[in-house]
């Protein structure tokens, strides 16, 4: 393939031992092209003022992301995708070309959208977001604008941001310099973050990571999920909580022999309230003395943290 080069996705975790691989990482050619049968979530109307709100799109089928399957995703106008957890709520996201997007012309409404369409790559069904000839909010010259898109696979989870064409200068992004590109999963705070030259970039866990400029048409950045990393995504889900919501007990079920110190903090202000300490494979824990309201259940153990919302009723 040409313009092939290869990394390994690392993600290290703030304040553990370890790291964890969950992506290899590579950057390809492929000439871009439009959707040709595109469903646009903005109909017929203005963008301004540029927001980050988000459109709620059914997929045709599950994409496994961070080890969980979703079968829906939110599309921003700001040029990210989040999936929602479930059951946690948190927020785990695919940043396409960060920035804050609009219409092309305030006067032709019509020239810009996002879309969706559902094609086939080799027998496999393939979901597209496409940000097609989309202005730049924060750019200094209006015409300024770009086009790019996001594929997810069906089946082997692989997903590839596409680049069309693009004109802006320094002032269209949000760093003044590039956008960001990569991922992000808001449970365990974690950013994995493309940086420095577009044609070859770096990952870097650093919240204000970016591109040093916006990459060239026809670049394809792909993320391929290691079949290693679903192991190592398993020890996330490994805990049973039950029931949630509760009036008083909570059961912390693990499926593996190992002891947890559990932490309950208040979710507005994060602060402890309650702590368990020595916690075995399966045990029950009290939350009658805490008032009704959501809290996050900290569950640690040597070398991970898993955080969980529960509802005390």
């Amino acid at each position: 393939m040409k313009g092939f080069s290869f990394a390994t996705l690392i993600i290290f975790k703030i304040g553990m031992c370890y790291a964890q691989p969950f992506f290899n990482f590579n950057i390809d050619s492929s000439v871009y092209n439009e959707l040709n049968h595109p469903y646009s979530i903005l109909p017929d109307q203005y963008w301004t003022p540029a927001t980050s709100s988000s459109s709620n799109i059914i997929m045709p089928f599950n994409f496994n992301f961070y080890g969980i399957d979703y079968n829906s995703i939110w599309i921003s106008k700001n040029g990210a995708v989040t999936f929602f957890h479930p059951q946690t709520f948190f927020a785990n996201r695919i940043y396409i070309l960060n920035a804050r997007y609009r219409e092309k012309n305030k006067n032709a409404p019509y020239v810009s959208s996002i879309n969706v369409q559902t094609d086939t790559v080799n027998n496999n069904r393939v979901f597209k977001v496409e940000y097609n000839n989309v202005g730049l909010y924060e750019s200094s010259d209006t015409s300024d604008y770009a086009n790019f898109q996001l594929w997810l696979f069906e089946g082997s989870n692989i997903f590839e941001i596409h680049i069309g064409k693009i004109k802006a200068d320094t002032s269209a992004w949000l760093q003044s310099i590039g956008p960001y590109v990569g991922i992000g999963k808001d449970e365990d705070k974690i950013q994995v973050l493309l940086g420095g030259l577009p044609q070859n970039p770096k990952f870097l866990t650093k919240k204000d990571t970016f591109l040093l400029s916006y990459p060239a048409q026809n670049t394809v950045y792909r993320f391929s999920p290691l079949k290693s990393s679903l192991n190592e995504i398993e020890k996330y889900n490994r805990f049973n909580v039950y029931p949630n919501p509760t009036n008083d007990k909570l059961t912390i079920n693990c499926n593996v022999q190992i002891r947890v110190k559990i932490r309950v903090l208040d979710v507005s202000t994060l602060q402890e309230v309650k702590l368990f300490e020595n916690i075995q494979m399966k045990s029950s824990i009290s939350l009658s003395e805490l008032k009704a309201g959501m809290y996050i259940l900290q569950l640690i153990t040597e070398n991970e943290l898993k955080n969980i919302r529960v509802i005390k009723l």
